[in-house]
């Protein structure tokens, strides 16, 4: 992710404020490696946000490394 708010503002605009004109976008994704370097992009055509799903957070959660059991 980027500092950019285009992509959580067009899910805000179509998912919670329900704005279907805004909703049909052209977009890129880009994967992106561990130095930055894009290694695939996808081009998504006249694609709308249906659903999002996050990750999931809990208060026992540290945030770090999955710790081995």
């Amino acid at each position: 992710m980027n500092k950019s708010t285009a992509f959580t503002d067009w899910i805000e605009s179509t998912l919670v404020n329900a704005e279907l004109d805004a909703a049909r976008q052209t977009l890129t994704i880009a994967l992106k490696d561990a130095k930055k370097q894009t290694v695939r992009r996808i081009r998504l055509s006249n694609a709308w946000a249906s659903r999002w799903e996050g990750p999931s957070l809990g208060a026992s959660e540290s945030g770090g490394r999955p710790r081995s059991r």
